[in-house]
């Protein structure tokens, strides 16, 4: 049980981290057009 919240929890960091990619990637492509 614990194995399965410790995967959880990566994948919401990996999520977070996934989605500021994608917002700082847009904020660039919006400076850049």
């Amino acid at each position: 049980m614990l194995k399965l919240k410790q995967i959880v929890d990566i994948l919401e960091e990996a999520a977070d981290a996934f989605e500021h990619v994608a917002n700082t990637v847009e904020t660039i492509a919006v400076k850049e057009s």
